[in-house]
């Protein structure tokens, strides 16, 4: 079983980072986590702020940057 998200590099570091994550279902074969790249944008900046706040930690990310992250991360394909 894939490590959980609590208390993580991807929760606790870039937001960035934890979108592309999250919208990709990792970067790899060997990551077993869902993607949630089916989530709009709003959806999205709600969950980060969630899960972020689960740590204590402020969200600063907003709607245009995960329209970007999203834009930029759609196109590839992380398991070839």
């Amino acid at each position: 079983m894939a490590p959980t998200l609590i208390n993580s590099a991807w929760i606790i570091g870039s937001e960035e980072l934890l979108v592309s994550y999250l919208m990709t279902g990792g970067f790899g074969p060997q990551v077993l986590m869902a993607r949630f790249d089916y989530l709009n944008n709003q959806e999205f900046l709600d969950l980060v702020q969630y899960l972020r706040s689960e740590e204590t930690i402020e969200s600063t990310i907003s709607i245009d940057q995960i329209e970007e992250i999203r834009a930029r991360y759609s196109e590839q394909n992380f398991y070839d």
